[in-house]
């Protein structure tokens, strides 16, 4: 009797103990690789409200003597902040629904209909993502400088409604992973592989759709190449470029606490938005790699 409480007793808390150093191992992994990673934001926010003599001062210092708030808005009375925003918008919103429209439809199509060589341009377009942007910057270039579209909005917008490769595999996998008993009921009611496709796939999609967005939003806002070969005058730069440009010059490249303060306020959108669909995005993430 004894031995066999001894047995379970010795060996169950042992096992637990195990479980639970690991567990800790695992936690404290994550919080460190999470404080190295927040780091340079934490940096960025104090220097935004440190004068210059504090934010060039040996030892440097990590919280500011005195808060100046007032840093945000000469941040933002010194360049056309607003006017770049307002750029950024179109440069993200606009190819972010060409992107999702386009790559959810040929998503469908790989992953629902029948067609020949189906599996071989799937293959063929997967295939795309492996070629390094450098290498088609200047084809790119070439050819919309022939179309005569430089210095405008065509060559970011245009593109998109043609789809992506990454995006048009996210919805493949995700459609895949629906039942097909969903497509055989809404086909024997009479639907069109297009209204399964808007009217049940669409719907039923909120975590691609919502991963997508998150993609195309964070690539779009922060993209500086794109912008910096295509654009040349400044009333039509987005954020990213604009404040490059803006504080690469002679008379503020002393402004620190204002390159801080403005790179905060242009970090905000992928914060806010991130937060917003984080459930969404987690969800797309997981589900996506379930079927192939």
């Amino acid at each position: 009797m004894a031995t066999a409480l001894q047995g379970p007793g010795a060996w169950v808390p042992s096992r637990r103990r195990k479980f639970n150093l690991k567990r800790l191992l695992v936690y404290a992994g994550l919080l460190l690789g999470a404080g190295f990673f927040i780091i340079p934001f934490v940096w960025m926010i104090s220097t935004s409200l440190k004068t210059y003599m504090e934010t060039v001062s040996y030892p440097p210092a990590l919280f500011p003597v005195k808060v100046q708030w007032f840093n945000y808005v000469t941040a933002l009375r010194s360049i056309p902040f607003f006017r770049w925003l307002a750029n950024s918008l179109i440069l993200t919103l606009v190819p972010g629904f060409g992107l999702i429209l386009s790559s959810s439809a040929a998503g469908y199509a790989f992953a629902r209909l029948r067609f020949p060589g189906k599996n071989y341009l799937f293959i063929l377009i997967i295939a795309t993502m492996m070629i390094p942007g450098a290498c088609y910057f200047v084809p790119t270039y070439i050819l919309w400088y022939k179309l005569h579209a430089i210095d405008t909005y065509f060559p970011f917008i245009i593109p998109a409604f043609c789809g992506n490769a990454f995006y048009i595999f996210l919805f493949r996998q995700f459609f895949s992973s629906i039942p097909k008993e969903l497509d055989e009921a809404a086909i024997i009611d009479g639907c069109s592989r297009i209204s399964i496709y808007y009217k049940i796939m669409i719907p039923l999609s909120k975590p691609a759709l919502a991963t997508a967005a998150i993609f195309s939003f964070q690539w779009s806002w922060n993209d500086f190449m794109g912008p910096l070969f295509f654009l040349f005058s400044r009333e039509k730069f987005p954020l990213a470029l604009g404040l490059a440009i803006s504080y690469v010059n002679s008379q503020r490249v002393r402004a620190n606490e204002l390159v801080s303060a403005a790179a905060l306020l242009f970090c905000l959108p992928l914060i806010i938005m991130f937060f917003f669909g984080q459930k969404y995005f987690t969800q797309g993430i997981v589900t996506t790699g379930l079927k192939g």
